[in-house]
């Protein structure tokens, strides 16, 4: 994995690992959709530690990676936990961004933000994450040659969006004190 060409190696770690992560993922509650996203997270980071000369080897790449699992899916739980908050918040009351009361200013720069990462970016992070849609349904609605080419393409448009905003703290303060509720 540290080499240069590392795709035979990640081809091995999804043919020795995918299934058993997605089995360990649902029995803490995920489901096959869940696992498959938390293993493409797990492989990244276990390729950033290796880069980073942070694995040791004082375990096996199994037991290491199932303990990064085991840490990444915990961490979408809390997030899931703190997303239903903020939707019981906002459904409480008024159903839009505008009817709740928030700044036009936020809902203007939100706009602005999805505007620069791209067209498929933004329909992409907007049906996933704010309409719930699954990955068989956007694939349906894109044309990537297969659920895993859309997977890393949110991978790729999430990690655009964070570079976005961490180019621009005060608008990165801004949002999240309009939208972030714990």
């Amino acid at each position: 994995l540290k080499g240069g060409n590392i795709t035979s190696s990640i081809e091995l770690l999804y043919e020795r690992y995918f299934r058993e992560t997605i089995d360990l993922v649902k029995f803490m509650g995920g489901n096959e959709e869940d696992g498959a996203d938390v293993f493409q997270e797990v492989v990244l980071v276990l390729i950033e530690k290796i880069n980073e000369d942070k694995f040791r080897q004082e375990s096996s790449i199994k037991t290491f990676l199932f303990s990064i699992t085991r840490n990444v899916w915990l961490m979408e739980l809390r997030t899931r936990e703190r997303r239903k908050k903020r939707e019981v918040h906002y459904t409480s009351g008024e159903s839009t961004i505008q009817q709740m009361g928030l700044l036009n200013k936020s809902s203007s720069d939100i706009h602005v933000v999805f505007n620069r990462l791209g067209d498929i970016c933004k329909r992409i992070l907007i049906g996933f994450y704010f309409e719930n849609k699954s990955m068989n349904v956007l694939l349906k609605e894109f044309d990537f040659k297969n659920e895993q080419v859309l997977r890393n393409r949110k991978h790729t448009c999430m990690r655009k969006l964070k570079e976005i905003l961490s180019e621009n703290q005060e608008l990165l303060q801004s949002l999240k004190s309009d939208f972030i509720y714990e």
